[in-house]
């Protein structure tokens, strides 16, 4: 799927979450929420191979007991409103693995907070 400037493009609850293969984009520059996915209280999550262009916050997972994020693409150097961007951010995951991710032009390129425990491997990132 392809998401175009949508403020929140996907939130989810579910069990289990599978995100692959899909398309988000912020093309408004000055966009003060931007938010690609947003998956909470699963109890796994898979988010790979999904491109992510100018959204302050491209993947978020919260209160989720095991995650992976991996081959993901995420670029935010249009987006104007860069001092709280945060590529993937993991809040209350207690297991996660992020790997293989591109990131470019965040302000932080991943955050695991709030008792989140992750492996994190093999990421590039460019003026995060």
């Amino acid at each position: 799927m392809s998401f175009l400037d949508n403020s929140n493009a996907l939130y989810t609850a579910p069990r289990r979450a599978w995100l692959s293969k899909n398309n988000f984009q912020n093309s408004h520059s000055n966009a003060l929420i931007a938010y690609g996915s947003t998956v909470q209280y699963a109890d796994e999550v898979e988010v790979s191979n999904n491109n992510f262009v100018n959204l302050i916050r491209p993947i978020n997972v919260d209160y989720t007991k095991k995650a992976i994020v991996s081959e993901n693409y995420l670029e935010n150097s249009q987006l104007n409103q860069r001092m709280h961007s945060k590529g993937i951010f993991l809040s209350a995951v207690p297991e996660a693995i992020i790997e293989r991710n591109k990131l470019s032009h965040f302000n932080y390129g991943i955050e695991a907070s709030f008792n989140s425990k992750a492996q994190v491997m093999d990421n590039k990132g460019c003026d995060i």
